[in-house]
């Protein structure tokens, strides 16, 4: 998508992510370096009591600069 847009995950700049056990944050990190090595984004991490779907357990968003 990011790419579709004319951008990429450099440049990301914030990505709020919704978990409905926020002990699950453990993990994605973990994964989270793979995608973003050096310079993170900003991050937001809240624990919501449900998603849209039911059995969803995460919801992350990315905002991201296009470039002209």
């Amino acid at each position: 998508m990011l790419e579709a847009a004319g951008s990429s995950l450099r440049h990301v700049l914030h990505i709020p992510q919704y978990f409905t056990d926020i002990r699950d944050a453990r993990n994605v990190d973990r994964v989270f370096v793979e995608f973003f090595p050096k310079n993170y984004p900003a991050r937001t991490a809240v624990q919501v009591m449900s998603l849209v779907l039911p059995n969803l357990k995460l919801e992350i968003q990315a905002t991201a600069v296009v470039k002209d």
